[in-house]
């Protein structure tokens, strides 16, 4: 999962992030408007494969120390991602067509859990997973992403 879908709705921006004040690495960040139009936020996605069993609950802890790193140091990443969404937008490197030369980047940030699986194998985690933290947002992915509502 490191392409961008062709969908205004979600930009991957980055990939394996760590800066000058975390070590730990965030396996994607993305840029996520649910309407396709208007401002970003950041969407900070953990991808875990179904048997993983970071699965079963770490990952909720794991996500919400990099939502709130995020949102820590929110001026920063806006800064940063504006001039790297730019960069990318001049090197064709956005699939969408409708993708902007500058854009705005809302001080909010969220987070997602993404979950490889196939033949139902990352149900049973993924249940526990939900029920142990409702407040944690899980998509499974079976061939890819859609959306992210």
């Amino acid at each position: 999962m490191t392409d961008n879908p062709p969908d205004p709705r979600l930009v991957i921006i980055d990939r394996q992030i760590a800066d000058h004040v975390h070590n730990k690495q965030m396996d994607l960040l993305a840029l996520s408007r649910p309407n396709g139009s208007g401002a970003f936020s950041f969407l900070v996605i953990e991808v875990k494969l179904g048997k993983n069993p970071e699965l079963r609950d770490s990952v909720a802890m794991q996500l919400n120390n990099y939502v709130a790193h995020v949102d820590k140091y929110i001026d920063d990443y806006i800064n940063c991602y504006s001039r790297n969404y730019a960069q990318q937008r001049r090197l064709g490197l956005l699939n969408f067509k409708s993708a902007e030369d500058k854009i705005e980047i809302l001080p909010i940030v969220e987070g997602l859990v993404v979950v490889g699986g196939y033949s139902g194998i990352a149900q049973d985690a993924i249940a526990e997973l939900k029920s142990n933290h409702p407040n944690i947002r899980v998509k499974e992915m079976r061939n890819s992403l859609v959306s992210v509502d």
